[in-house]
Formats: C-alpha cells, sequence, structure tokens
C-alpha cells in the first residue's frame, strides 16, 4: 500500500523594483483609502484593515472593524475566522476571559476548513 508523494514546492519570486517602507500612519491612510475605493465590494479591504490593526495592536480598531465584517460575511466558515480573530485580538491584551469566549462563539458556526477549526481549537485549549 504504498502511495508516492507527488508535492512540488517553489519559492515566490521575489518582487522587483526598490523597496518602499511605510510608517504605520501612512499603511493606515492606504488601507482606509483601498477601503474606501471599494465600498461595493469591501470584505478584502476590511479583512486587511482588521490584520493591520491588531498587528499593530490597536484592538479597539480591530474589533470594531470586525464586527463590521461580520455583518457581510454570508458564510458560517468566514465568520468563524473573524470570530476566531476577535479572540486573538484579545488575547493580545491578555483578556483571556472574552479571548475564550470568542473562541466558543467560533466553534459554534462548526467550521469545517483545517486552519480555522485547528486554530480555534488549540487557542482555547492553550487558554
Amino acid at each position: 500500500m504504498e502511495k508516492s508523494l507527488n508535492f512540488r514546492f517553489e519559492l515566490p519570486k521575489r518582487p522587483e523594483g526598490a523597496v518602499v517602507e511605510l510608517s504605520a500612519e501612512e499603511a493606515e491612510k492606504m488601507l482606509l483609502m483601498k477601503l474606501d475605493d471599494t465600498k461595493d465590494h469591501p470584505i478584502d479591504a476590511l479583512w486587511q484593515l482588521a490584520h493591520f490593526y491588531k498587528i499593530n495592536r490597536q484592538h479597539e480598531k480591530a474589533l470594531k472593524i470586525l464586527r463590521e465584517l461580520m455583518q457581510r460575511l454570508p458564510d458560517p466558515e468566514d465568520k468563524a475566522e473573524c470570530v476566531l480573530t476577535m479572540g486573538q485580538a484579545m488575547e493580545q491584551v491578555g483578556d483571556y476571559a472574552a479571548a475564550a469566549r470568542y473562541y466558543k462563539e467560533a466553534f459554534a458556526l462548526e467550521p469545517v476548513q483545517t486552519f480555522t477549526w485547528y486554530f480555534i481549537h488549540n487557542n482555547l485549549g492553550f487558554r
């Protein structure tokens, strides 16, 4: 019952051109402009802005954007990922009780995608 594992892996090509560094303020401004430009379909821009705020430890702003995103996501799988992200934001500020509530809420959405399912269980079990 031997099966060969055929898979290919390659590193992406390096981007061409000069490296451009942005301050956090410039990056936020750029992401807000992108959100404004995509008013009809803002889901990707909202995700990017929420992750930006979470990474930059602006958790209240991240939660506000994630709540707005939740209202726009039709798929329970995507909603579970959004609630997982809310829990991660709460964990970053040390509010483990709130993080656990978010993880339980995400779990109740019954996600099946490996990434989301794994991190909900992992983060809930860790705290």
